[in-house]
């Protein structure tokens, strides 16, 4: 966040947010009877990669016009999310 008074009464505000998150998830599912040996279940297992990133940026402009201030803003944001699974090789 950056603010900078650029005269008596005015204002201007702006600032960035940026959240990046990645997630891999491997899920691996055993199955078999009692005392024999155990082997994994290709219906029940899964695998999968999250990725996501969210941009934002923004801008205020105060103005105090006596006893009311007045505020012009904007925002923008980008995201992008993208979901993988590797099991199916799907998107």
């Amino acid at each position: 966040d950056w603010t900078r008074e650029l005269r008596a009464g005015t204002k201007l505000e702006t600032g960035y947010k940026g959240t990046f998150r990645t997630q891999r998830t491997d899920f691996l599912v055993l199955t078999g009877d009692a005392g024999g040996p155990m082997a994994p279940d290709a219906g029940r297992s899964n695998a999968f990669d999250f990725d996501e990133q969210v941009n934002a940026v923004y801008g205020v402009l105060s103005q105090q016009a006596g006893t009311v201030t007045l505020q012009a803003g904007l925002r923008a944001e980008m995201a992008d999310t993208r979901f993988d699974l590797r099991t199916t090789d799907t998107r």
